[in-house]
């Protein structure tokens, strides 16, 4: 990251990330310097004093590690009944779709048509986009988010290893 000084001013990252990271350190800061009255750098706690904060900044990241684990636990068993439901749904919306095939070429060969087999169209489209969307849902509930959130512990902490 190169963050060039220019007359004491910081130039503005073309990163994105960087910026977002930034502002929000900004922004602490902002906070910090409004609840405690003073800044980082002149504040003048003992070195002990720091290393208590540290601590305590730590313990509280451990507290937000566990509530995520729960959270993990939780959601996984979730997310492979929503997986099940899908399927089905998919299958089902795959029958209607196929019915109205049948339904769409009965209707080309009656005096009904167009008007029944334009209704029939849309709701062959309408089926499609319902698919498309169950297809979206699928590929979330697999993505590499999910399947970390699947991963045991000893699994994250192998797979942070190899990296």
């Amino acid at each position: 990251m190169n963050l060039n000084m220019e007359e004491g001013e910081i130039k503005k990252p073309s990163d994105g990330v960087v910026r977002s990271l930034i502002r929000k350190f900004t922004d602490r800061s902002s906070i910090g310097i409004k609840k405690y009255e003073t800044t980082l750098d002149e504040n003048k706690l003992s070195i002990a004093a720091w290393n208590k904060h540290l601590q305590e900044e730590l313990m509280d990241a451990c507290l937000y590690l566990e509530k995520l684990v729960s959270i993990r636990k939780k959601s996984v068993p979730q997310i492979e009944e929503i997986k099940k439901n899908l399927e089905m749904y998919i299958e089902s919306a795959a029958r209607i779709r196929r019915g109205l095939d049948d339904l769409e070429e009965l209707s080309s060969m009656t005096d009904l048509q167009p008007d029944v087999t334009d209704l029939i169209k849309g709701v062959k489209d309408l089926i499609s986009n319902v698919e498309w969307q169950l297809d979206t849902i699928i590929n979330i509930t697999s993505s590499d988010y999910i399947r970390v959130l699947e991963r045991t512990p000893n699994e994250q902490k192998e797979n942070s290893t190899n990296l």
